[in-house]
């Protein structure tokens, strides 16, 4: 095991001072090793980890004071690389593959695909009359109207369960008790997994009216970055730095604490390939700090199926969105936290 040889090396490096150099050899591996387990496992392979372990210990073979740890080390290196097939042979078992579908099924979802898209080019015009209601939104709040209850929280809402309703999507809606606190204008973060272009629409058409964080690509769409930006969204420039911390320093002056809106972005940055949680961003983790509003996880299953990555088409189905406990963000509370 990893450890038994951590001790193997420490041992052999206690008899003799000139071992020093081995043991930032050792710390390099177990470096290695750490970042295997802790990222690779999740990547689709560890080509890039086998080939940095193979050029450190054929650079440490050149240098003879290292030859007892490097024999250690090495004679691990049968079990370590039998340890990665099976890591990689169950990746294969657990990844997630599209579905096969039958001719019916792809003509039935290219139909509706088609009656969808049709809907949404009659339905542009309504959304930008829409979107003049906005106006509206600060006086009916003085009313005691809350977020969720303006005309355009529930037009968005009707547009999602709309172009779901058409495509053949049915959406199970799970953990509900968690958010009933939020639905009565109180704010959180919803932080959703990422794996398919229905995940907006899941999500949007579900209790509680978000405000998105985007990329700021989206935003630059024709019509659609349109209405976007005429609903009250919010564009992010991630390839640049300070204007990503700008745009979230407003976010938090304006619609968080102005408005007490809550916020739906994805922690992940953009849509995950594998259908698999992949590494988080900061950015998210961030604005809830800055904000100090709790966050909602949000569990998305069954959409990338349904739209895996390539595939022109979305196909009917069913999709479940789970609220995962709310975790409650205090000020002495760190990023990492």
């Amino acid at each position: 095991s990893l450890k038994t040889l951590e001790k193997m090396v420490d041992a052999a490096m206690a008899k003799d001072p000139e071992f020093e150099e081995t043991k930032k050899l050792k710390a390099a591996v177990y470096f290695e090793l750490e970042s295997y387990h802790m990222r690779y496992v999740s990547q689709p392979d560890v080509a890039e980890y086998c080939t940095k372990r193979r050029r450190l210990l054929r650079d440490a073979k050149k240098d003879k004071s290292k030859k007892a740890a490097v024999d250690i080390l090495d004679r691990s290196n049968a079990s370590l690389h039998a340890s990665i097939e099976k890591v990689n042979h169950l990746r294969q078992r657990l990844a997630l593959r599209p579905p096969e579908h039958t001719f019916l099924d792809v003509l039935v979802a290219i139909l509706r695909n088609i009656a969808m898209f049709t809907w949404i080019t009659c339905a542009v015009p309504l959304c930008f009359a829409v979107a003049l209601l906005r106006v509206l939104h600060p006086p009916l709040r003085k009313l005691g109207v809350k977020n969720g209850q303006l005309p355009l929280d529930l037009f968005q809402m009707y547009l999602a369960h709309t172009i779901l309703a058409i495509l053949g999507v049915t959406v199970r809606y799970k953990g509900l008790s968690r958010i009933t606190k939020f639905t009565d204008g109180n704010g959180t973060i919803g932080m959703f997994s990422h794996s398919s272009n229905l995940d907006p629409f899941v999500v949007t058409a579900g209790p509680l009216a978000f405000k998105w964080v985007g990329k700021r690509q989206l935003f630059l769409v024709p019509v659609f970055g349109w209405i976007m930006s005429l609903y009250g969204h919010i564009a992010i420039d991630r390839k640049n730095l300070q204007s990503a911390k700008d745009a979230i320093n407003n976010l938090v002056a304006g619609k968080i604490k102005r408005w007490n809106r809550s916020i739906a972005i994805s922690p992940e940055g953009t849509r995950s390939r594998s259908g698999r949680l992949t590494d988080f961003k900061k950015g998210p983790f961030h604005l809830a700090h800055n904000a100090q509003m709790p966050v909602t996880p949000i569990y998305i299953e069954g959409a990338w199926a349904l739209n895996p990555p390539g595939s022109k088409i979305i196909y009917p189905g069913n999709v479940l969105l789970e609220f995962l406990p709310t975790i409650e963000v205090g000020k002495s509370d760190g990023i990492e936290d």
